[in-house]
């Protein structure tokens, strides 16, 4: 049995606190250049969000950074049904450094500053990694080097 319950899925969306760049809404369609793209690979153990009712707590998190003078909204790319839409944060990000959930399905990501420069995040490195993980990890990981991350 597929656990798909509503208010399961309810309460996981509502337990994860400030409603502001955590919520997303669909963008004006553009052509970005491959190179205003970032492709965050997916995670094998990850299950999708038919499988999982509570993906918003089992999936982890990737921290990206984006080197700006101004806040910005990040941005995906997506199709449903044949139709590719483009999906960014509804209110803007102010921290250099921020996170993503990383799904079962590769995800095309950029970001789009407030001047309407789009470009595409790059990933936190430490010891040759990439730095993911759950958010109590990120939070930590971010603390200990001095920065702030916003959770999108």
């Amino acid at each position: 049995m597929i656990p798909n319950h509503l208010f399961r899925r309810f309460k996981n969306c509502v337990s994860e606190g400030p409603w502001g760049p955590l919520r997303w809404g669909p963008s004006v369609f553009f052509e970005p250049k491959p190179e205003e793209l970032l492709i965050i690979q997916a995670d094998p153990t990850a299950k999708s969000k038919e499988e999982d009712a509570d993906w918003r707590i089992h999936w982890l998190w990737e921290l990206l950074k984006v080197e700006t003078e101004t806040s910005f909204h990040p941005l995906y790319f997506t199709k449903i049904k044949l139709v590719s839409i483009v999906m960014q944060t509804i209110f803007s990000v102010k921290t250099e450094w921020f996170a993503m959930r990383i799904g079962d399905k590769d995800l095309v990501t950029s970001t789009l500053n407030k001047k309407g420069k789009i470009q595409a995040p790059k990933p936190v490195h430490h010891e040759g990694k990439i730095v993911s993980g759950t958010r109590h990890e990120i939070e930590a990981f971010a603390k200990s080097q001095g920065k702030r991350v916003t959770f999108v």
